[in-house]
């Protein structure tokens, strides 16, 4: 009797998952993690930023992990190439999957369909390595802000990006405005977007000080957290830790009733 993979997915349609991919494909090699939760995907560059997208178990018709984690390392532009093989556009014919890992260091075998015709992709894996661990857990966060995405496009169409870092200052009460400050300093001068408590566009404000704070970040570091995953996003959540590290998380509508989570970590300037 042949043995049930590590590894067993099938969902209807593989194109809901592609932009997910691509919103932390800012270096090739991945590291997926599997649970009986879902795929987390994993992308770092340079210890100093890390991208994880979340594919839950329900965006899956099937799903199945032999073992409480399975892991491995695989080049992540191959793996949307294969999933993109009958294109992307979402008002296409949906495309079906099945994504299967058989045992620790075999390939990843892909199984896609569109109309009847069939595609069979195998992508080679290598061993994870341990992952950076910026320190999230709740009793670490320092401050907390959960927004529409409107705003935060808004601020980074209106900054500088000739500015080397990225400045954010939170104001909290009791000052008379409360706010976050996003500043940049580049070749057209200062520039400052301010988001107020008081918005609509912001649902979350939280902070543990009543004094201002201020964390610096490279902006070359924040461009590969924005690119894309702020294009798609919905509902932002920005959380910066007693350490001075940021988290960028993106709530991203997939389907009519399915949403995904989209992560990033930074390091201080």
């Amino acid at each position: 009797m042949m043995e049930q993979p590590l590894i067993y997915v099938a969902m209807d349609n593989a194109k809901v998952i592609i932009n997910l991919l691509k919103a932390v494909h800012f270096r090739d090699l991945a590291t997926m993690f599997a649970t009986n939760n879902g795929i987390k995907v994993t992308v770092e560059d340079s210890k100093c930023i890390q991208g994880n997208a979340f594919l839950h178990s329900a965006l899956f018709r099937e799903y199945s992990v032999r073992k409480d984690i399975v892991s491995f390392r695989t080049n992540l532009g191959i793996l949307i190439d294969c999933l993109s093989i009958f294109g992307t556009s979402v008002q296409g014919s949906p495309v079906s999957l099945i994504m299967s890992y058989k045992i620790h260091g075999s390939t990843v075998d892909l199984l896609l369909e569109e109309n009847a015709v069939v595609a069979e992709c195998s992508i080679k894996t290598m061993e994870a390595f341990e992952i950076l661990d910026f320190d999230f857990s709740s009793s670490n966060i320092a401050d907390k802000f959960i927004m529409k995405s409107d705003c935060m496009r808004e601020a980074f169409n209106e900054l500088d990006t000739s500015s080397e870092i990225l400045e954010v200052a939170i104001i909290p009460p009791p000052a008379i405005q409360p706010r976050l400050r996003l500043t940049t300093y580049g070749f057209a001068g200062t520039m400052h977007f301010d988001l107020p408590r008081s918005s609509d566009q912001v649902e979350v404000f939280e902070s543990s000080t009543a004094s201002p704070r201020i964390a610096r970040f490279r902006l070359s570091l924040l461009r590969p957290a924005t690119n894309r995953a702020l294009s798609m996003a919905s509902r932002i959540s920005l959380r910066i830790n007693d350490r001075g590290f940021l988290s960028i998380q993106y709530m991203i509508n997939v389907s009519d009733n399915e949403v995904a989570f989209v992560e990033f970590f930074v390091s201080i300037f």
